[in-house]
């Protein structure tokens, strides 16, 4: 079967525009095989974000920016990111507009949600937008500046009011009275090296006298140590609960002694009680005494040595 050149012409340019089509998407990024969803952020300003734009989660680039377009009522700029089918975005997810590099290009991250729902097809997200360079700099260069500028007008004040002339004569009279001082040092000095020998022995006799003093220093340091560490061991509250309970006891004694509702307490405030135990004593006394002057009464046996006993006893009265 023979093709006309007519159909192989058109064959090859059918192919040619094809190749050329998916070349120039895939320059531009975009494959053409590769299912997409789209996602929508309404922005007041996107600076200088253009189409083509890489759109990039934690860093690496998913997808990238389809259009930019701005409604001529209200003056929004609509932003359209295209992302592959298969990374589902929450649909509390963020679109950002971030600075890519240092020279202001711009590109756009997913703030990542944590939402369950997922943001289907065509859906339009939350617009935020990082600070621009130029603004994040002169955060910094406008206080720099304004500091700078105030150390010059300071600087102007207090020159404007004095002359360099007189600052020079000033600096030259401090320079003179400077000298002058110097000099008297030195007339102080002269003639002074021997004594100034003896200061320096002494200061450096003093500093060995310190220097031998340090061991019995470090030795009192180390008792007092030692000395902390054992009041520290001392439970002072198990000490302090023994006294209190003992001056407790010793109160309910005392208390008992003063009451006449136990014998110690009737012994002690009774006073006829008192007055029969002192003539007990007494008797018992006089009992001791007379079994010691005569035992033989109270160690006699039978009736003839207790009769013997009495007439002795009788004749050491007479």
């Amino acid at each position: 079967m023979k093709i006309a050149k007519e159909v192989k012409v058109g064959v090859l340019a059918i192919i040619a525009i094809t190749m050329l089509i998916v070349g120039y998407n895939f320059l531009r990024g975009e494959n053409l095989f590769t299912s997409t969803n789209h996602y929508y952020a309404d922005f007041e300003k996107v600076d200088n974000l253009f189409k083509s734009n890489p759109v990039l989660l934690n860093g690496y680039k998913i997808g990238q920016v389809s259009n930019v377009e701005m409604d001529h009522a209200t003056l929004k700029l609509t932003v359209e990111i295209a992302i592959p089918s298969d990374i589902p975005l929450p649909d509390d997810s963020k679109i950002k507009i971030i600075n890519n590099d240092m020279i202001g290009s711009k590109a756009i991250e997913i703030v990542y949600g944590e939402s369950e729902s997922i943001a289907p097809d065509g859906s339009t997200l939350e617009g935020v937008k990082d600070a621009n360079i130029i603004d994040e700099i002169n955060k910094v260069v406008t206080p720099l500046s304004q500091s700078i500028a105030e150390i010059l007008r300071d600087i102007d004040t207090a020159i404007s009011g004095v002359t360099l002339k007189e600052t020079v004569e000033s600096t030259n009279q401090a320079i003179i009275a400077f000298r002058k001082t110097t000099d008297e040092i030195n007339k102080v000095l002269e003639g002074k090296d021997k004594e100034l020998d003896i200061i320096f022995g002494n200061v450096a006799a003093m500093s060995e006298d310190l220097k031998n003093l340090t061991p019995r220093i470090n030795a009192i340091a180390e008792q007092l140590e030692q000395t902390s560490g054992d009041l520290a061991e001392i439970d002072f509250k198990a000490t302090v609960e023994r006294v209190n309970s003992l001056v407790t006891e010793l109160n309910e004694v005392s208390a008992s002694l003063n009451s006449t509702d136990n014998s110690m307490g009737k012994l002690m405030n009774e006073e006829d009680l008192y007055n029969n135990l002192n003539k007990t004593v007494q008797e018992l006394e006089s009992l001791i005494s007379d079994i010691e002057a005569n035992p033989c009464r109270y160690f006699a046996l039978t009736s003839r040595q207790r009769r013997k006993c009495e007439e002795e006893i009788a004749k050491g009265e007479n």
